[in-house]
């Protein structure tokens, strides 16, 4: 399924879709997704992107956490920290392909506990006939120690920046 970012004609937004029109499909993983980070930034501003047209043509967004949500359950905690904290409400028309790139893991990252995780990055990256990743960290240093190294265990961008 592709999910591509509404038509831009007539919209004023802050830029002009350029790149994002010719990047690759990629896979996004958000990493303390019900979390505070991303409930006022992360998930409102991929939301804008997604609005102007910033992102690819075709992605997906896994969310995880310890949290234990089903994917519409992470749906509507997307939608409700979109309207509380976004510049961009979350009208039917944009909200709607957006929320069909929305999926969720939850369960610990830890090596040795990342099954689930890494089934639905490798289902996702099949589905976009696509390797790129791109992964949030999302999380209190604390919890970062554990999700670092399980990285490598979950097959995760190999290629990466912190």
């Amino acid at each position: 399924m592709t999910h591509a970012p509404p038509a831009t004609q007539g919209r004023t937004m802050f830029c002009t879709p350029s790149a994002a029109q010719t990047a690759e499909p990629t896979t996004i993983v958000l990493f303390g997704a019900t979390g505070d980070l991303a409930r006022r930034k992360l998930l409102p501003g991929l939301y804008h992107l997604f609005v102007s047209g910033l992102l690819p043509e075709r992605w997906r967004l896994i969310g995880s956490s310890a949290d234990d949500l089903s994917d519409d359950d992470f749906r509507r905690h997307a939608r409700s920290a979109i309207d509380e904290f976004g510049r961009v409400p979350s009208r039917a028309e944009h909200w709607e392909p957006f929320a069909a790139a929305l999926s969720y893991v939850s369960g610990r990252f830890e090596p040795g506990s990342t099954g689930r995780l890494r089934s639905a990055v490798e289902a996702s990256m099949t589905d976009l006939d696509s390797p790129c990743k791109l992964s949030f960290t999302a999380v209190p240093p604390a919890a970062s120690t554990a999700i670092a190294p399980a990285h490598g265990d979950g097959r995760l961008p190999v290629v990466a920046a912190v």
